[in-house]
């Protein structure tokens, strides 16, 4: 969405996670967008597109501008979730989609205040006989990934249980969403605001459920 301050004052309270959305070249309006929420105790979650083709990014294209986006938002006084090419059902090969998010991870979450996440429309993952299957090529390995997230309007609870489990098995737990947690960070003063809680990539699988 927009600017929430409307909506807000209609509501009589705040949100705790504001979601926006970037194309390539507008780095700056997303830290002051960014910023605002901080101030305001929202958690920023944005989405960018990437500047260049995704085989182009899983082959270093777009790791100078990766790397300067990192390092604008480790100048905030809070936490981010970024997510890059959200949604990418449809729209190019999911293989190099997948090692894109493979390169950019690091880059990103080398800034003690970024979390790295991917999001998934569900459509293609969630709705054939083999779940566990389906999401395999959109998965790009729990050590790059801080949180997953599915459209719920395309996905049933039990399902994305399923998947997790099974991704679990194969390659390691998917982080649950800690959206709650690093909206307290942005939001209490008594508590380290900055620096995102990361755990360490288990070497065995995790049960979730």
């Amino acid at each position: 969405i927009g600017d929430p301050s409307n909506l807000e004052t209609r509501l009589g309270a705040s949100l705790g996670l504001h979601r926006s959305y970037y194309s390539s070249s507008q780095q700056a309006l997303a830290i002051s967008t960014a910023r605002a929420d901080l101030s305001v105790g929202r958690l920023p979650w944005i989405s960018f597109k990437a500047p260049s083709g995704w085989d182009e990014m899983a082959n270093g294209a777009g790791d100078d501008w990766a790397t300067d986006l990192a390092d604008a938002l480790s100048d905030l006084d809070g936490p981010v979730w970024i997510a890059i090419n959200h949604e990418p059902e449809g729209d190019g090969n999911v293989a190099d989609w997948r090692r894109m998010q493979q390169r950019l991870s690091p880059i990103f979450r080398a800034a003690d205040n970024v979390a790295y996440t991917i999001i998934l429309a569900g459509w293609q993952q969630l709705r054939g006989q083999d779940l566990v299957s389906d999401m395999e090529p959109f998965w790009p390995g729990r050590e790059f990934v801080e949180s997953l997230a599915v459209h719920r309007r395309h996905v049933a609870l039990d399902d994305f249980r399923v998947v997790r489990r099974g991704l679990g098995r194969r390659h390691g737990e998917p982080q649950q969403q800690r959206a709650d947690r690093e909206r307290d960070l942005a939001r209490r003063p008594d508590r380290p605001r900055r620096q995102i809680e990361r755990e360490p990539h288990a070497e065995e699988p995790l049960e979730a459920f």
